[in-house]
């Protein structure tokens, strides 16, 4: 199976491959060295995106800059994060118009759409949130919605990943992002739970190493199974020496905020391969 646009939605092949043969857009897809340029700054770009993100994103977990007040860091990432987005979206058409017919059926690209566009709005929703949060009383309360539309985030970046042939493996990167970032959110077990996670990596190699071509995918099942068990375990054990719970609602959509990311980075790294 592959997902992609031209399976999603099929009229817009004619189109687009109509307006692929207009002489100036064949001019942007010829002029190798000004796609260079461009695609260079759509790297940095997301690399300014991303570590916007994850500087407030990590703080909000209470990884890092412990001391400092997270309106504080939202206020000081902010400009970084809205240069990130209009870098990431402004170059990003440039290359997506000069390369339109062969992004079509690209399973990675549609991938990265979709993430991309929930990676924005969870992005600006969790700054929003910690803006909004801190002028209120008993601001760390934040909407139910948010922490559902979060955590659901994660799950279609998977599914996505998952569903896409060629892309399997790439499913299995962004679930195990999701598990090493979880650590941030621990304390008293982050080591006990790392050594577990990278025994848990070990066994799943050690599988695939030992059975068929095949059945490949058995053993990234079974690692995010047992991934997720050692990611629950570790949360009651921290919850139990906190007396209270390793994420709120904040915390969760700050997780998948920048799970959302990665799966776009992911994406994009794919998009050469698929």
């Amino acid at each position: 199976m592959s997902v992609n646009f031209r399976g999603v939605v099929p009229a817009l092949e004619g189109p687009l491959d109509s307006f692929a043969q207009i002489e100036w857009i064949k001019e942007l897809n010829q002029t190798t060295w000004l796609f260079a340029i461009v695609e260079t700054a759509h790297l940095l770009s997301m690399v300014i995106l991303g570590g916007a993100v994850l500087v407030l994103n990590l703080r909000l977990l209470g990884a890092i800059l412990k001391d400092v007040p997270a309106r504080t860091v939202e206020a000081a990432t902010r400009p970084w994060l809205l240069a990130g987005i209009i870098g990431t979206i402004s170059t990003g058409i440039y290359m997506g118009v000069a390369t339109i017919v062969t992004l079509l059926p690209n399973g990675a690209f549609f991938v990265k759409m979709i993430a991309l566009i929930a990676a924005i709005l969870m992005s600006v929703a969790v700054s929003k949130q910690v803006r909004e949060g801190e002028r209120k009383e008993g601001g760390d309360r934040h909407p139910l919605g948010l922490a559902i539309a979060s955590g659901a985030l994660w799950l279609v970046g998977l599914v996505l990943f998952s569903a896409t042939t060629e892309l399997a493996s790439g499913s299995l990167i962004v679930a195990f992002a999701g598990f090493v970032l979880f650590a941030a959110s621990l304390a008293r077990y982050r080591g006990a739970y790392l050594a577990s996670l990278g025994a848990v990596v070990v066994l799943a190699v050690l599988l695939s190493l030992r059975l068929d071509a095949g059945s490949t995918a058995l053993p990234g099942l079974a690692a995010i199974v047992l991934a997720l068990g050692v990611a629950i375990a570790a949360g009651w054990f921290e919850t139990r020496a906190r007396t209270g719970p390793v994420l709120g609602r904040l915390q969760v959509a700050a997780l998948s905020s920048s799970m959302a990311w990665i799966t776009v980075a992911a994406a994009g790294r794919w998009i050469g391969f698929s």
